[in-house]
């Protein structure tokens, strides 16, 4: 793996991180996104392209809306 592959994907994992603790928080998606600085559309790529992203308690329910 290059160096500028493994950055990413560490950039990807504390903004994953942070969006789950903005929801948890706020209760959202939209302010989750605010929090960790990603569009929704970016969350939508999580949730279809992440099974463990989406495979938990709030995933679940926002897979239910």
């Amino acid at each position: 793996m290059t160096e500028g592959r493994r950055q990413q994907q560490e950039r990807t994992v504390k903004a994953k991180d942070s969006f789950i603790e903005g929801m948890l928080e706020y209760g959202t998606v939209r302010n989750g996104c605010k929090v960790s600085g990603v569009g929704r559309s970016t969350y939508h790529g999580w949730m279809n392209d992440d099974p463990a992203f989406a495979d938990n308690p709030w995933g679940k329910a926002m897979k239910m809306q």
